[in-house]
């Protein structure tokens, strides 16, 4: 029989069943469907967390390893360094270890008695690569940051299966218990349910033979199904109301596929834009070469074009920045990393990064950095934010004068950013700070509108605060707050 008429044959056979049967069919069909689901999520999230565990042991053991290795590698010690790689035989899931110097050739080795194997002609380019019978690990050894060998490790994967194996029976055991467990729910609660339907079915099926729909079926005594007729007497009130909310719902997908394209517009636009630059600067040089011009060629015209390569080669890098900052902000993976910032020294470091756009906008920069006071912040995060900030009072200030101000108290350090630009409406700042807000148009002013955002995030993490104050043509100010108790806290905490 064909599996066509297989399938045709069950479709038919459930039509004809009576209610309770398809009642629990369904609800048998669903629980097991949603258990089968579950184990499934279950097991898959099992063997990733035992590949990430794996992956954490291994590559810890060939760190230390690695570490360990340095001197004997440098003076080619094999015998040093067999010892070194002897310790590797009390973790029984090493099957082989490998030493490679820097023309890889192998300057010692591991291996387990039964592993039969034998050091590769030259170790893996991967950082770690899974195989079918086994996991690999390259770590490079170093000495002052020069590679001068590279640590090649081989585990099985016989600890990771039989952790799995033992999930996977788990979980089909619990998955058999569940399924019993409905099938005797469902045999008891489905007269609950088929009783009230079977008179609620006697009662449409009069009213359709008399045609009198001024009649209505009883109330039933469970409040199940009393709410379902009240249902039925007030369903066209429920539709209207279903409609309106469908159509709020559609407005609001429609808004939300707009600002998705207008910011994938945006993105593509931008992010098209320095690598259009990066390409053409790339083609002209290889033309160059290729020609033998690049003597000939005027030497200022060059580095004029290598430099505007340089920059926007660092703006492609902050809008990928960007992306990931959000991605990090989203997922709730946003790390600071504290340790002790002068201000003033992110603020020239800051204008150094900047000092070309400055130039072009022709903007003037005034500096009022009072306080030395230190703060204990992320340093690389904090410069963001105030790249961030002078970039926007750059890019919307209209090439007049900005002025960069910092001070700092007792309980905190304050920054503000303020220029004599565009200026912003106040219906425009209320969402601001926003992901992928602008307050000008994308067509006039570049960027992804995640710049404030990603500041606002910043600052909120350092449990700081940063305000607004503009107005249209007369410019904007930003000011930004952080505590400097969080410091002293830290600062203890690090001298104990």
């Amino acid at each position: 029989m064909k599996p066509l008429q297989i399938t045709a044959r069950i479709s038919q056979r459930f039509q004809q069943a009576t209610i309770r049967s398809k009642i629990i069919v369904l609800i048998m069909g669903t629980v097991l469907v949603a258990l089968f689901l579950a184990g499934v999520a279950l097991l898959v999230d099992d063997v990733l967390r035992e590949r990430r565990r794996l992956v954490a042991n291994v590559m810890g053991v060939a760190q230390v390893i690695s570490s360990n290795s340095t001197a004997a590698v440098t003076f080619r010690d094999k015998n040093a360094l067999n010892e070194i790689l002897a310790s590797l035989a009390r973790r029984p899931n090493i099957l082989m270890a490998c030493v490679y110097d820097s023309s890889l050739k192998v300057l010692g080795s591991f291996t387990r008695p039964q592993a039969l194997a034998f050091c590769p002609p030259s170790p893996s380019d991967q950082v770690y690569e899974f195989s079918w019978d086994n996991f690999t690990v390259s770590e490079p050894i170093l000495l002052e940051n020069t590679r001068i060998g590279t640590l090649l490790i081989i585990s099985d994967l016989r600890e990771m299966r039989e952790a799995v194996l033992v999930h996977a029976l788990i979980t089909l055991f619990t998955i058999f218990l569940a399924a019993l467990a409905a099938f005797w729910l469902s045999r008891r609660i489905e007269h609950f349910v088929s009783d009230p339907l079977h008179e609620l079915a006697r009662t449409a099926r009069v009213i359709s033979e008399k045609g009198d729909y001024s009649i209505r079926a009883e109330k039933a005594s469970d409040a199940e199904m009393s709410l379902l007729i009240e249902a039925f007497n007030h369903m066209l009130a429920r539709v209207e109301e279903q409609n309106q909310e469908h159509e709020r719902l559609l407005q609001e997908a429609q808004n939300a596929v707009r600002v998705r394209d207008e910011f994938l517009s945006i993105a593509s636009h931008e992010l098209r834009t320095p690598l259009t630059s990066l390409r053409g600067g790339m083609e002209l040089i290889h033309r160059l070469v290729d020609k033998d011009l690049i003597s000939t060629y005027p030497r200022q015209r060059l580095l004029k074009l290598l430099a505007t390569n340089d920059q926007e080669f660092t703006r492609f890098s902050r809008l990928v920045d960007d992306l990931l900052d959000v991605t990090r902000i989203s997922s709730g993976h946003l790390t600071l990393r504290p340790e002790l910032v002068d201000l003033k020294q992110v603020v020239h470091k800051v204008l150094r990064q900047l000092q070309t756009e400055i130039n072009v906008s022709r903007s003037s920069i005034a500096l009022d950095l009072k306080g030395r006071e230190p703060g204990m912040w992320d340093r690389f995060r904090i410069e963001q934010v105030l790249l961030n900030l002078v970039s926007n009072a750059v890019k919307y200030g209209g090439g007049n004068a900005i002025t960069i101000a910092t001070r700092t108290d007792e309980d905190s350090a304050v920054i503000s950013v303020q220029d004599h630009g565009i200026g912003i409406s106040a219906n425009d700042q209320i969402n601001l700070f926003q992901r992928f807000a602008r307050a000008a148009s994308s067509r006039h002013f570049g960027g992804l509108g995640l710049g404030l955002y990603i500041s606002r995030q910043i600052v909120e993490a350092h449990g700081g605060k940063i305000q607004i104050s503009s107005s249209l043509g007369e410019g904007t100010t930003i000011t930004v707050e952080l505590p400097l108790r969080v410091a002293e806290r830290d600062r203890g905490r690090d001298s104990a």
